[in-house]
């Protein structure tokens, strides 16, 4: 065999072997447990968070709140470049875009598209600008706490937890502060509310036929509007601002 073939030969088996031991370290590190896979059967990257008190939402289109014991954000492995999560303080930061729209008037912004899922526990408040977002319900009417929403230029849409059509959703108590062209809406069917409390200026809230508050209090100025199904309609308490 010529001198060159072999040093060929000798190189191809080299790295044979440097590939199988860097295989087998990374096998037993994984059976140690130093490492932990980051994604989950719907092929989205899962991150732990630390607790949080506070949780701001700014730029994103298509976010979901589920209710949940630990802090965990769901989001696909290639997100756009201009999506960024950090924690400062006490509070979780998630940014999606925040630039402005082409052509845009009146402050528009774009947003991002991409699907988050964010599992948390209760927290103080809720902040989204410029955001559209699904809060899911509990299926243990138990379970429901408290939920706290400051809403600007952001649409709020109460959904079924895990996508569950056909089990009754509940949400507990609901404080929302909605402004500049906000939306509420109950998006899912049988949901339950203990008591739901809005502020509404210059924006809007909807409920649906089957949607159920044992308690509803709405605050509004003249640029807002309300759409009331019978059934809530007679718990309803109104007050007017100026």
């Amino acid at each position: 065999m010529k001198t060159s073939n072999k040093i060929l030969l000798g190189a191809f088996i080299l790295i044979l072997l440097v590939l199988s031991g860097v295989h087998f370290a990374l096998v037993q590190q994984y059976k140690s447990g130093h490492y932990t896979t980051s994604r989950d059967g719907s092929g989205k990257d899962s991150i732990s968070l630390k607790p949080v008190k506070f949780v701001s939402l700014n730029g994103l289109d298509n976010i979901t709140l589920v209710p949940s014991t630990s802090y965990q954000l769901q989001i696909d492995k290639n997100m756009p470049s201009s999506f960024k999560y950090y924690i400062s303080g006490d509070t979780l930061v998630v940014i999606g875009d925040t630039s402005s729209a082409i052509g845009g008037n009146n402050g528009s912004h774009r947003r991002i598209s991409d699907e988050i899922i964010l599992h948390i526990p209760a927290v103080t408040l809720i902040r989204a600008e410029n955001t559209s977002l699904g809060i899911a319900g509990t299926l243990d009417s138990a379970e429901a706490g408290t939920t706290r929403l400051d809403l600007i230029k952001s649409k709020v849409s109460f959904e079924n937890h895990f996508r569950d059509n056909d089990s009754p959703q509940y949400f507990g108590d609901l404080l929302i502060s909605a402004k500049e062209h906000s939306e509420i809406e109950f998006g899912a069917n049988r949901i339950h509310f203990n008591t739901f409390s809005c502020n509404l200026v210059k924006s809007s809230f909807r409920d649906n036929d089957l949607g159920d508050i044992k308690k509803l209090t709405i605050t509004t100025d003249d640029s807002s509007s309300v759409q009331i199904s019978g059934t809530n309609l007679q718990k309803l308490k109104t007050a007017a601002t100026e």
